[in-house]
């Protein structure tokens, strides 16, 4: 696996998740059918303006926020804020072209009352979709770690949080013996790194995470050509804890993998 370093490396990013995808058109087209339903409901016909206006709100809204993974009064405070800044926009477009007249006042008012508390509710109604989701037992995932120190307990740490993703965390694996691993990690430690190609096969596990210095020693070597012919998802975790990082970010550097610590704020604008 590293006997050629010479060659070039594309890295991927992540693909969009399929609640941000939804969260993408949630928030455009919930403004905009908020508005088409209290125009109907005041009996208001649909002329240029008003689909002029559902443009407008179309465009300005695309694409959403992904808000699913917010506390529910975090979500209102940000749906709230960002429909004030949205309104003040329309507001001055409709003062600055004089289409104000255009629409009716009782229309523009109930739409601005409803759409936020109809965002708000779609919002929670997907994160109680998203729990219930994440409850199956027949969508749920096996993951571990190799390496027992403190990276991997702060990676163990971070699966048990996400609350959102069907996750279950299994075990570390680490040749060390338990006094040398992290405390935390001794109970659940199972076995060397010999072993972890193994029991991914018979455990059916789904998602692998190296949070051990990945370089060129026999033992990693071994590891990562074992684990090639699973099914697993292998990631891996540099351990950038240590230090104070600054605008940081993975960058592609013609197939070098760069891990920005401190970006300049000097350094202008990327073409």
């Amino acid at each position: 696996m590293f006997d050629n370093r010479n060659f070039d490396r594309t890295f991927y990013s992540a693909p969009q998740s399929v609640t941000s995808f939804i969260a993408a058109f949630l928030e455009p087209v919930i403004t905009v059918a908020t508005f088409l339903v209290v125009n109907h409901a005041h009996g208001e016909p649909i002329f240029r303006a008003t689909l002029t206006l559902c443009l407008l709100v179309f465009a300005l809204t695309f694409p959403g926020r992904n808000r699913f993974k917010d506390s529910k009064l975090a979500a209102a405070v940000d749906i709230t804020s960002s429909w004030l800044a949205l309104l003040a926009i329309l507001w001055l477009c409709g003062y600055a072209t004089n289409s104000l007249g255009f629409f009716e006042p009782d229309v523009l008012l109930d739409w601005g009352i409803a759409t936020p508390v109809v965002q708000w509710v779609a919002v929670v109604a997907g994160q109680e979709m998203l729990k219930r989701r994440a409850a199956s037992p027949h969508l749920r995932r096996k993951a571990i770690i190799v390496g027992a120190g403190g990276l991997g307990v702060k990676v163990a740490k971070a699966l048990a949080s996400r609350q959102d993703q069907q996750v279950d965390f299994v075990g570390y694996f680490d040749d060390r013996l338990d006094q040398r691993v992290h405390p935390e990690a001794v109970d659940q430690r199972l076995s060397g790194l010999r072993d972890v190609a193994s029991y991914v096969y018979s455990h059916g596990v789904h998602e692998v995470y190296i949070t051990l210095p990945l370089g060129s020693q026999p033992r990693i070597v071994e590891l990562l050509e074992s684990l090639q012919g699973t099914t697993a998802s292998l990631y891996f975790v540099p351990d950038v804890f240590g230090i104070s990082i600054i605008q940081g970010r993975l960058e592609d550097m013609n197939g070098v993998p760069v891990v920005g610590i401190c970006d300049t704020p000097f350094t202008g604008t990327n073409l």
